[in-house]
């Protein structure tokens, strides 16, 4: 058995705040969080989020003046 933690569409959307329906046009547009199907099913892997919200992260203070 896998000990790979996921987040279901409502689950992710919740936490980012975003609606379930943002999420989707995401998964169209290739733009979102990175997410697996199993069948029909969306799951979103909790590490692979992290990592993916990680790189995105912006520091103010080290932009350029």
């Amino acid at each position: 058995m896998s000990d790979i933690e996921y987040r279901t569409t409502p689950e992710q959307a919740a936490l980012m705040r975003v609606s379930e329906q943002t999420l989707r046009q995401w998964r169209m547009q290739r733009k979102g969080p990175p997410f697996v199907k199993f069948g029909q099913r969306v799951l979103y892997p909790v590490v692979a989020f992290n990592e993916w919200q990680a790189d995105r992260m912006t520091n103010p203070a080290s932009a350029p003046k």
